[in-house]
């Protein structure tokens, strides 16, 4: 049987869930169903009523009485429909929590090749859109379950027992015709709800690329030719739609013709045993109320189709994301990485996934606690992917090694949590700058928040700031410089104390003073932490234990500083260059 004809599919792949809530389901259903009971004795009382007015037999005590009767019914309805609707809502809002904490989780722990198979905008569409599916399968899709099918089933026998059973067999003769129409048209909606899910991911792809990339669409006049972009995207998810639209529209006139269909069967036939004395006008008004609580069923019985088909897609997609193989995972037996005391890497070499050629190519050399690494470069060199190793992002095709040990040795967390990182893309959230300096220690008290905002050479800027700390910094850092973001992201590593601080170009946008001041502070914190710089301006390099110069992903050379620009090469020019552009003389060649 093909996948998606079945027609609840959907619905079995989410009954570990419903078994997991059978508390929440089952008030669902024990509430729902003596609701529907209840629901059942009114046309009944009514019918009755009708009866002794015709035969004028009716008196005030009956009067006040069946008054009072339909008045209690009316109450338990009510508080059944509540219980059922509290503990049936709430339980499928738990799932959409349980999945979006699934999902979150794995995000987070992924690597950045998945997010080259994932885009933003699609991830967006799983967290939002999917997972609003999920939750209306859960809820809703099992409400019209209930609705769609046992509800009738409570209305039906009530038709049978108390008006007559050829009466409703006659009524209920176009069922069959009609169930086999939504069946068929089940199976042509699943692929058109995929389809459609894939087309409203890379709107969203779109949205967030214009959205954080609107300055230089802006700077290079691009408007129209996105703006023509996102309405070719828009106009093919409207496309997309209204396929499943004219799909789902196709019901509604189907179940009027239904509708109208069984009100005639029943008119003509219970006339006919009206007259022949076999029903009284009594169960005659009874039946036709209960035809009536059959019109929402038959509706809800389409919704089932249209719902679980959504979720059924929904569901496939979410589980798609969350199976996806991670591509870098600790050993089982990985240890903790408790201190850091030395690195060596080994004719280290290294390739990015998906790529043919290494970044970086046999790549030797030792690195001790409380040292300062300089790695230098031209753009392309292979700095990033070098200081991303100490990160662990990427699978590794050879070893390098922490405290004499495989780098693998250790989990990934350990190893991160000694590890104070500032990108080159400053990351800031949509938050008060106290909350960006926090992100990495919330505890730190107030004295290790005014120490890290010292240490990066923050606090004129505050001073400046009407409100300090505490001043928004927009989305992404809007309302900040891009010399601010940089000292904020240093704070946010520095509060932490890490024992390994890594700077990836990480200065590029303070001046030299400003980046003069954070070095030498972050000498006069001691030897206890190990900083590693990768830079441009070789002057943020110059007090390093050992210096790589990097070259299309080679050492090139190495030394400190004083060695390096006693050699004729590519450090020694280009640090002339910059002393030059600085507006210093240049150093005298050596003898």
């Amino acid at each position: 049987m093909k996948e998606g004809v079945y027609v609840f599919k959907g619905f079995k792949k989410i009954r570990w869930y419903i078994w997991k809530k059978r508390k929440y389901y089952g008030i669902y259903i024990l509430s729902s169903l003596l609701s529907g009971y209840f629901t059942m004795l009114p046309p009944k009382i009514i019918g009755n009523m009708i009866d002794i007015i015709q035969k004028e037999t009716l008196t005030m005590p009956q009067l006040i009485e069946n008054i009072m009767l339909l008045a209690v019914m009316a109450f338990s309805i009510y508080i059944l429909d509540y219980l059922w609707a509290y503990h049936l809502f709430t339980a499928s809002d738990t799932l959409g929590y349980f999945y979006r904490n699934h999902l979150m989780d794995k995000l987070l722990e992924e690597s950045p090749v998945f997010y080259e198979k994932f885009p933003s905008g699609e991830l967006m569409a799983y967290m939002t859109n999917d997972i609003s599916n999920i939750v209306e399968m859960a809820g809703y899709g099992i409400l019209c379950i209930g609705d769609g099918i046992i509800f009738p089933i409570i209305v039906i026998g009530f038709m049978v027992a108390t008006t007559s059973w050829q009466l409703t067999l006659a009524c209920l003769s176009p069922l069959p015709i009609f169930l086999w129409i939504l069946k068929n048209m089940s199976k042509q909606i699943y692929p058109l709800f995929d389809i459609s899910q894939e087309a409203f991911s890379d709107l969203n792809n779109q949205v967030v690329e214009n959205v954080s990339g609107v300055r230089v669409i802006r700077a290079f006049v691009m408007e129209e030719r996105e703006e023509s972009k996102f309405k070719a995207l828009s106009y093919n998810i409207y496309e997309k739609n209204l396929r499943v639209m004219r799909m789902n529209a196709l019901y509604f006139p189907l179940a009027k013709i239904g509708q109208m269909l069984i009100y005639i069967i029943a008119l003509i036939y219970g006339a006919y045993l009206l007259k022949h004395s076999q029903i009284t006008i009594g169960n005659l008004f009874s039946f036709f109320i209960y035809l009536s609580l059959l019109v929402w069923p038959m509706f809800a019985l389409s919704d089932i189709f249209m719902v679980q088909e959504r979720g059924k897609v929904a569901l496939d997609r979410v589980e798609r994301l969350l199976t996806y193989p991670s591509d870098i995972k600790d050993k089982e037996d990985a240890q903790s990485l408790f201190h850091f005391e030395r690195a060596e890497f080994k004719n280290f070499s290294f390739r990015y996934p998906k790529s043919e050629a290494d970044v970086l190519k046999d790549i030797s050399f030792s690195f001790t606690q409380g040292q300062t690494l300089g790695i230098v470069g031209k753009t392309g060199s292979g700095k990033t992917a070098l200081i991303q190793q100490w990160l662990r992002y990427y699978p590794l095709q050879k070893e390098f090694f922490i405290n004499g040990q495989p780098v693998t040795d250790y989990t990934r967390v350990s190893l991160r949590e000694k590890i104070g990182y500032v990108s080159q893309e400053q990351i800031i959230f949509s938050m008060s700058i106290r909350n960006n300096i926090l992100a990495s220690k919330p505890e730190a008290s107030e004295e290790e928040l005014n120490g890290a905002v010292s240490m990066a050479d923050f606090e004129k800027d505050l001073a400046q700031l009407s409100e300090g700390l505490d001043t928004m910094a927009g989305e992404k850092g809007v309302a900040l410089s891009g010399g601010q973001k940089q000292r904020i992201a240093i704070a946010r590593a520095l509060i932490k104390n890490p024992e390994i601080l890594i700077l990836d170009d990480a200065l590029s946008a303070v001046d030299a003073q400003t980046e003069s001041h954070i070095l030498d502070a972050l000498e006069k914190a001691g030897k206890k932490r190990s900083l590693i710089i990768a830079a441009h301006r070789l002057s943020a390099v110059k007090g390093a234990d050992l210096i790589l110069v990097l070259d299309q992903g080679r050492i090139a050379d190495r030394g400190t500083h004083e060695e390096l620009i006693q050699r004729d090469g590519w450090y020694k020019e280009q640090y002339q260059l910059q002393q030059m552009e600085e507006g210093y003389d240049a150093i005298p060649d050596s003898e």
